[in-house]
């Protein structure tokens, strides 16, 4: 199960559902899945986090660690359409959310319009982390992969 197994920087290991399990290099990071298999915690040496959800959309991110919201989301009129992101608990961290025409998450800018996030999304199929991302695009493709493997994303 799975699929790409190290693409020369990270190496990638996978559930027995073969859903993304860990990477291992530069960043090692576990996820784990609710038993509705979405992406429920994801586990670095930085600590725990915990995705929660209304639904199917990620709404937010919380700390197990330190118990505090370290990202929140903002959608569109769409169901699967992210447009803005609050980093850490307050509001003054804005990130404003670009998708390409699949409506995968591809980068975040802020209030200038500076890049935050690379633009370069990793090819169809190719498991995460497969280019260096921000937690950003790495939590909305990871969302994105795991909905449309079980037929639930719009653009799939």
């Amino acid at each position: 199960m799975g699929g790409l197994t190290n693409d020369g920087t990270y190496g990638i290991g996978y559930d027995e559902e073969g859903r993304l399990g860990y990477a291992t290099g530069p960043t090692e990071m576990g996820l784990s899945y609710d038993p509705l298999g979405r992406p429920w915690t994801t586990a670095t040496s930085n600590g725990t986090n915990q995705f929660v959800f209304d639904g199917d959309q990620l709404i937010a991110e919380w700390s197990v660690d330190s118990g505090t919201y370290t990202r929140r989301y903002v959608f569109g009129p769409g169901i699967d359409e992210p447009v803005t992101g609050y980093e850490g608990s307050g509001t003054t961290t804005r990130r404003f959310l670009s998708a390409d025409e699949r409506g995968s998450i591809v980068s975040a800018t802020d209030g200038s319009a500076a890049e935050l996030e690379p633009s370069s999304p990793p090819c169809y199929g190719a498991p995460l982390p497969r280019v260096p991302r921000g937690p950003l695009a790495l939590a909305f493709e990871t969302m994105r992969r795991s909905f449309a493997a079980a037929g639930k994303h719009q653009g799939e």
